[in-house]
């Protein structure tokens, strides 16, 4: 089975049109008697991949090949970036209203999966 990650895309919609401009790289990870994998420090590093972190598994249909993302922590991100913006819309807590719009976009992205 063929592991292609492809960092924090928007939406799997993209994957298709996306992967046909990507470069691709391969790296081998073996599966472990408890099915877990470990991930390429090349990949961890440049993904920015952390112990914790979450990564959405897409399998392709009609092939042997699975899709790996990493989730971004939303709030962490909001938290991150809370700042930036509070000058824009001081009255409105920006942060807070994007992490709503992205646990949405999450929550339909997995009924769409049907998960």
């Amino acid at each position: 089975m063929s592991v292609a990650a492809f960092g924090d895309l928007p939406d799997s919609r993209r994957y298709t049109r996306v992967s046909t401009r990507l470069r691709t790289q391969r790296m081998l990870a073996q599966v472990s008697d408890e099915r877990t994998v470990a991930i390429p420090d090349e990949i961890g590093r440049r993904l920015g991949i952390e112990p914790g972190d979450r990564l959405d598994w897409t399998l392709v249909e009609g092939s042997d090949t699975v899709l790996v993302r990493r989730v971004i922590d939303r709030g962490a991100l909001a938290r991150r970036l809370c700042g930036l913006g509070q000058n824009l819309a001081p009255d409105r807590d920006l942060a807070a209203e994007l992490d709503t719009v992205r646990e949405r976009e999450d929550q339909e992205r997995l009924g769409s999966l049907g998960a």
